[in-house]
């Protein structure tokens, strides 16, 4: 159920109860978009574990790809995601992972938590850009910028052009460049280059 139809009063008629008994268990609708948000996502990463034999590269792009779908899969309701008070253990197991293949790896806790703490932006960045697009939707600033680039003259901005032409953030293909670009920098950390 979208966002801007999921209330009170329609769960408790989908669930066949007087909606006092859903104000019980939920305070308002924005707990309950925070929890349904909540629950998709995290089911997507809570029961991810990595395989013993995979290296820190193979550990960022599990977890980053499992939370992408998850921010993906919870759709329009994606704004409304919160790590629930309390938390979840479960989905935070694979952090922890994550986090000891990196300091296995060479890194310090503080630069591993760093690094953990990019694949998240990243991968939430990419995530709405997704969704922002599904069903057929086009970037909001795609148009805009078209309109920029179509009040020049044909040979101005070949650059901007180009980019316009291949604008795709949501795209697969950018999220894998995206981590392939973080796990070089987190390589050249690795080797020694602080630049």
């Amino acid at each position: 159920m979208e966002p801007d139809r999921l209330t009170m009063r329609a769960i408790a008629a989908e669930l066949g109860v007087d909606p006092s008994a859903v104000n019980y268990h939920v305070a308002d609708r924005e707990t309950l978009l925070e929890l349904v948000a909540a629950d998709v996502v995290l089911s997507q990463i809570e029961d991810t574990r990595l395989p013993d034999s995979a290296d820190w590269r193979a550990a960022i792009r599990v977890f980053a790809d499992r939370l992408r779908a998850g921010v993906i899969l919870s759709g329009s309701h994606s704004p409304y995601f919160r790590f629930p008070a309390g938390g979840a253990p479960r989905a935070l197991t694979i952090v922890d992972e994550v986090l000891e293949r990196l300091t296995g790896a060479g890194l310090c806790a503080d630069e591993a938590i760093r690094a953990l703490t990019a694949v998240n932006q990243i991968t939430f960045a990419a995530a709405r850009e997704a969704v922002l697009t599904q069903n057929g939707g086009r970037h909001p600033q795609l148009d805009e910028m078209q309109r920029a680039i179509d009040d020049l003259q044909p040979d101005e901005l070949p650059g901007a052009r180009a980019v316009i032409a291949h604008w795709a953030p949501e795209s697969d293909e950018q999220f894998a460049y995206n981590i392939d670009l973080l796990i070089a920098g987190i390589e050249s950390r690795l080797a020694g280059d602080p630049s």
